[in-house]
């Protein structure tokens, strides 16, 4: 925090990302910090963005629908969503395989 008011910078007072000292953060401020709390807590290197990946598969993972999944990242094109930001994980793959093992065994009556 400051101590000493006349070291606040006055010039970003009605802007809404600023530090402390009322000096702007610049758009790539995220990425810098994310990458710096990456390595001084050693954890696996990822970007920021990749976030958006982990995001959107947790989602799905919990049955969110696609569609509100793309709304969620803002996304303008379903294939976009569906092909490039959610994975199938082995949950999902070993549900989809019950499902398709209950189907193989149901018994059709005419």
């Amino acid at each position: 925090m400051v101590t000493n008011r006349e070291e606040y910078n006055k010039t970003y007072t009605n802007f809404l990302c600023i530090d402390e000292y009322g000096n702007i953060i610049t758009p790539d401020y995220i990425t810098y910090a994310f990458r710096n709390f990456i390595k001084r807590e050693n954890l696996k290197p990822i970007r920021f963005h990749d976030l958006r990946h982990s995001f959107a598969s947790a989602l799905r993972s919990q049955g969110i629908d696609m569609k509100q999944i793309q709304e969620w990242l803002g996304h303008s094109n379903y294939s976009t969503t569906a092909n490039i930001y959610t994975h199938v994980d082995f949950i999902d793959k070993r549900n989809a395989a019950e499902k398709i093992d209950k189907l193989m065994h149901l018994k059709i009556v005419d």
